[in-house]
């Protein structure tokens, strides 16, 4: 057989094979089509947000057609690891989309860390991170692992580690923005535009993607630093324009939520307990004054926020919450018992998002004095979601704002009397 007739043949088979192809392909549309009618036409309330234009239910209806093709087309048999893998990674893409530092999946480890601060329980350096995010040019952001607060006590304060302090390699490893490819970009640009001696940019090249392969995510470095290690961390941290390296252990750290004596009441995290310990410990306080310690406290939950300002505000709004759509939602502060004494609230750079929101609504509604240095500046909102499996997502649900509607967000609370 020669040639030409070998190709021949080949292109009839193409043409054969792509035209069935073809067909199948039809066939597929037409019985995912009838699929998702089935799916959707008994169901009253997806009927309605369709209807209503609140919800776009063809992504969800991409992704079921995705799936139902890989259960039945797939060469290998799907098994039950392999759609927990599936939607875990479809859930992490999806939040990690927007690149937002407040917006994440959360695996086992990291969803047990959030549940345990909330009652208390820290593992690692002992303080509060954050993703810092800043724009630095028209379309570009670069973020940024730094701490928000440090607990009292903890690895991270023995260390000297102050908030705003950001971590910029763990053990050598680099803490990677979101796009670890900025620099290399830009000198792959300069070669382009003959910016600069090629060999050098070359040598500058070689170097950067061994560090980037080298480092770690933003996320994993945060995971690093929360959790206890058998051995010291060498941090590299910087603060304003100087850097400096820091050896630093990792420990378990059960803290409990309020600790009182004579007149002062300090808050050490605002999580499910707080608010119950906070009124015991108003109980034992006597005299005409008290002090309430909001120092070192990275944000917390919101409900323990409402019920100590029920000793000082009662039936006054705490904030104004922004929402989704433009929407808003005002938190009242529940009745009680308004302390009559004088009160001064102590905050520091460590304080943040609902505590500076607390101090900030104790001083306009109660006339309370604030005294330290400036707060943090973060009034965001999150929201934390609970998948099957004990895995889980935050996200990014809001601005917490004053009661007139005033944001603090990079600002902080308002300090009265500045006390370092």
């Amino acid at each position: 057989m020669n040639l030409t007739r070998v190709l021949t043949v080949l292109i009839v088979v193409l043409v054969a094979v792509d035209a069935g192809f073809n067909i199948r392909c039809r066939q597929i549309k037409a019985e995912e089509t009838a699929y998702m009618k089935s799916v959707f036409k008994n169901d009253t309330a997806a009927s309605k947000l369709a209807s209503a234009g609140d919800v776009d239910l063809q992504p969800a209806s991409t992704l079921m057609t995705v799936k139902r093709n890989l259960e039945s087309y797939y060469v290998e048999k799907i098994t039950d690891t392999d759609e927990d893998k599936m939607t875990h990674e479809a859930i992490k893409y999806m939040t990690a989309s927007f690149n937002d530092p407040y917006t994440r999946y959360l695996d086992k480890e990291e969803y047990a860390a959030v549940e345990n601060a909330s009652n208390g329980i820290f593992d690692g350096i002992g303080a509060v991170l954050t993703l810092d995010q800043k724009k630095i040019g028209k379309d570009e952001t670069e973020e940024s692992l730094v701490i928000m607060s440090v607990l009292p006590g903890s690895p991270a304060a023995k260390a000297g580690l102050k908030p705003g302090d950001a971590v910029t390699e763990i053990d050598g490893r680099s803490v990677l923005p979101f796009n670890p490819f900025r620099y290399a970009n830009k000198l792959v640009n300069d070669a382009r535009n003959h910016r600069g001696d090629r060999k050098e940019i070359i040598k500058k090249l070689e170097a950067e993607q061994k560090r980037v392969e080298k480092g770690k995510t933003m996320f994993e470095s945060q995971k690093i630093l929360n959790k206890k290690s058998e051995k010291p961390l060498t941090l590299t941290v910087k603060t304003g324009d100087k850097t400096r390296k820091v050896k630093i252990e990792t420990a378990h750290m059960k803290l409990s939520p309020v600790t009182a004596g004579g007149s002062t009441v300090k808050v050490n995290y605002l999580g499910e307990k707080t608010g119950d310990a906070f009124d015991k410990a108003m109980e034992s306080v006597k005299g005409s004054s008290l002090t309430l310690d909001l120092t070192d406290i990275g944000g917390g939950d919101i409900d323990a926020a409402k019920q100590i300002a029920s000793h000082f505000i009662p039936n006054k709004i705490l904030t104004v919450i922004s929402l989704a759509n433009s929407k808003e939602e005002t938190v009242k502060v529940p009745a009680g018992k308004a302390y009559n004494g004088k009160v001064t609230v102590k905050v520091n750079g460590g304080t943040a998002g609902t505590a500076e929101i607390l101090a900030n609504s104790l001083r306009q509604n109660a006339k309370v004095t604030v005294e330290g240095t400036k707060t943090y500046g973060d009034p965001t909102m999150t929201m934390l979601f609970e998948n099957y499996d004990k895995t889980g997502y935050i996200l990014k649900a809001g601005e917490m704002k004053m009661p007139t509607k005033v944001s603090i967000a990079g600002k902080g609370a308002t300090i009265d009397r500045e006390v370092k």
